[in-house]
């Protein structure tokens, strides 16, 4: 994992290429991408200390302080309305972050970085009839065969940005961080 990482951070400093970098995960056995330069990090799920919350989705996991934040944590399984799989070491919690928001989305695994041209990127416009998902950018393809899904970050963070769900996990993160002042004090 710390190869994959060093990896990342390697190829989001490089000079622009043609080809743009994601990182390729699973979810029930599918792949997907991210791009790598919406990521912040990669962490075990398992070794996140996580408060639940009462009364939210069922694909919000909870809360977690990762890098001096208290995030939220989907579960991209339960978003997207696939079975449940019990969380185990190859779990892990990637970090997202756009301009203004930090959200952990939860993946069955990581598998490596890829890169992917314009010309073997479909956007989900092109597949509209078929993807309905609100957090699809595309549909990339490589040489092999090989077909990924491409997620859209801004809209994964913009889950956790309706009025509702946003005032409940404001108020839960100054609760856990007045916790945490407390226990530093």
């Amino acid at each position: 994992m710390n190869k994959l990482i060093k990896k990342i951070t390697a190829l989001s400093s490089s000079a622009p290429s043609e080809e743009r970098n994601y990182l390729a995960l699973a979810i029930d056995h599918e792949d997907y991408a991210i791009d790598i330069l919406k990521i912040q990090g990669i962490l075990i799920y398992k070794d996140l200390n996580i408060k639940k919350l009462m009364n939210m989705p069922p694909y919000l996991k909870g809360l977690a302080q990762v890098y001096n934040e208290i995030m939220p944590l989907i579960d991209l399984r339960s978003l997207y309305n696939l079975s449940p799989l019990e969380f185990n070491e190859s779990t892990v919690v990637i970090v997202l972050k756009d301009a203004k928001k930090s959200i952990g989305v939860i993946v069955d695994s990581v598998l490596d970085i890829i890169s992917l041209s314009a010309e073997h990127i479909k956007p989900r416009s092109e597949f509209y009839n078929v993807v309905y998902s609100d957090h699809i950018e595309g549909i990339g393809t490589q040489d092999g065969g090989n077909i990924f899904t491409i997620l859209d970050v801004e809209k994964l963070i913009f889950i956790c940005q309706t009025e509702d769900l946003r005032d409940t996990l404001e108020e839960t993160a100054g609760s856990i961080e007045e916790k945490i002042s407390d226990r530093k004090g």
